[in-house]
């Protein structure tokens, strides 16, 4: 699957969050956020409800897929604890897991290198715990700051920065965008 895809197609993938408070796999001196994980989890499905009343609104993490170097396909995300480039496995693809999306809009065509400068000044920025709180209860409070973000607020600003398009959700604020906005909007196709 990994050479159908293209670079900048979004990769969205769901995975329900253990509703335990307190994870039975990390040690007691690990930061408690599995608490904080568990609210956010439950708020973005409810306002992905709210956003897309008759929607696929499941998906809880994005990635973008930047293309293969040396025959390793790469994917870029902000993810806990920070943004990176990673490799792109296979179960990220897979059903039920993973589904990908392509843009669909007149954009310009980006050689990887081009996608991968637009990528690297947010490597290593964090991954904003306070601003998933805030995309589910609908006020800005937790937020890291604007060079941190979730997921879906920084896939889709790379991807504005990218095509030229300043609101690709215009009905979604872009901190308050859910990672089911691309799988909602004319703009993607589904192509798994």
């Amino acid at each position: 699957m990994s050479d159908a895809l293209r670079p900048m197609d979004v990769i969205l993938s769901y995975k329900r969050i253990p509703q335990s408070w307190w994870p039975i796999e990390e040690a007691w001196w690990w930061p408690p956020i599995r608490p904080l994980e568990v609210v956010a989890d439950a708020s973005i499905l409810k306002y992905g409800r709210k956003l897309y009343p008759k929607g696929d609104v499941r998906y809880n993490h994005v990635r973008l897929y930047l293309g293969a170097a040396e025959d390793i396909p790469l994917i870029f995300e902000f993810t806990f604890p920070a943004a990176r480039i990673a490799r792109l496995e296979p179960w990220m693809i897979q059903a039920p897991y993973g589904t990908v999306f392509r843009y669909t809009g007149p954009c310009h065509t980006l050689p990887i290198p081009g996608l991968l400068a637009t990528c690297l000044p947010y490597i290593g920025k964090l991954y904003d715990l306070g601003q998933l709180v805030d995309i589910g209860i609908g006020r800005r409070i937790f937020d890291f700051g604007k060079d941190n973000m979730v997921c879906s607020v920084g896939v889709r600003k790379i991807i504005e920065t990218i095509v030229g398009v300043p609101e690709l959700f215009p009905n979604v604020p872009l901190d308050r965008t859910p990672p089911c906005s691309f799988a909602n909007s004319p703009h993607f196709l589904r192509i798994n």
